[in-house]
């Protein structure tokens, strides 16, 4: 004979139903599963992080190397890179977080300088000096609506409402195409943190072919240097007929183009 309660076990499987045993045996599954996959998930991340990572110091991954082998854009992580590279190399004020210029930047009281950004793929530089505020762009442009925000956050003392701000675009080297403004950036800043008369400035003729490679060696060294020179001389039409444009820049974001 079977005793009730073997009836009653036998009917529960009959039915479907579970002891508790088997309830709490498969709760107990349930549970381990999420954090089963959970553990794993933490270990895949770790292990991408650790694939992907090329200069951690930096927040350099292995994309951001192949972009510097590929003459692709900087992207905002490289030209961070580099302004904490040439703070440190020259005594320099001002480089704030570029990500910061598309939220608002702080004003920066000369002497500084900034790599901007313009909204529209294209990175220039500016500087407060002694002697005014300029700013060096390999493709001289005109200044766009993103540009005028950002040198009037920078350079117009916080407080004058009706304040505006008289800039220099200088006549500097042309890129040659249209990926490595970033590069002329970097290189431009580091010529005004060296406090570089903006004569000379103009005069700079780097050698583009080889920006890359030395931004590699500097990146990978964790040390900055001056970028290569070119051994071309500017030409009498860069030098005579191309000159420096003054823009007048006011609170409403407005640029009026005064020489």
């Amino acid at each position: 004979m079977t005793s009730a309660a073997s009836r009653s076990k036998h009917a529960a499987v009959a039915f479907g139903m579970t002891t508790m045993p088997q309830q709490a045996s498969r709760k107990r599954k349930a549970g381990d599963e999420p954090n089963s996959q959970a553990k794993q998930r933490r270990v895949n991340d770790s292990k991408t992080s650790v694939t992907l990572a090329w200069l951690p110091q930096f927040q350099l991954t292995k994309q951001h190397r192949r972009q510097l082998l590929e003459n692709r854009r900087l992207a905002d992580e490289h030209i961070n890179a580099f302004q904490r590279l040439i703070s440190h190399a020259i005594v320099s004020q001002g480089w704030q977080h570029v990500t910061v210029g598309h939220i608002g930047y702080e004003f920066a009281p000369a002497p500084s300088v900034q790599i901007m950004h313009n909204e529209n793929n294209h990175w220039l530089v500016s500087a407060s000096t002694v002697h005014g505020i300029f700013v060096a762009d390999s493709l001289l442009t005109v200044p766009n609506l993103a540009t005028q925000r950002q040198l009037l956050q920078l350079y117009s003392k916080p407080g004058e409402s009706n304040a505006h701000i008289n800039v220099t675009y200088l006549t500097v080297q042309r890129q040659q195409g249209v990926t490595q403004c970033g590069d002329f950036a970097i290189a431009f800043a580091a010529a005004f943190a060296s406090r570089q008369s903006v004569q000379d400035i103009g005069k700079l003729r780097f050698d583009q072919g080889n920006m890359r490679s030395h931004m590699m060696k500097c990146l990978t060294t964790e040390t900055f240097s001056q970028f290569p020179l070119s051994s071309h001389c500017a030409s009498l039409f860069e030098t005579t007929l191309l000159q420096d444009v003054k823009y007048r820049i006011d609170k409403l974001s407005c640029s009026t183009r005064i020489s």
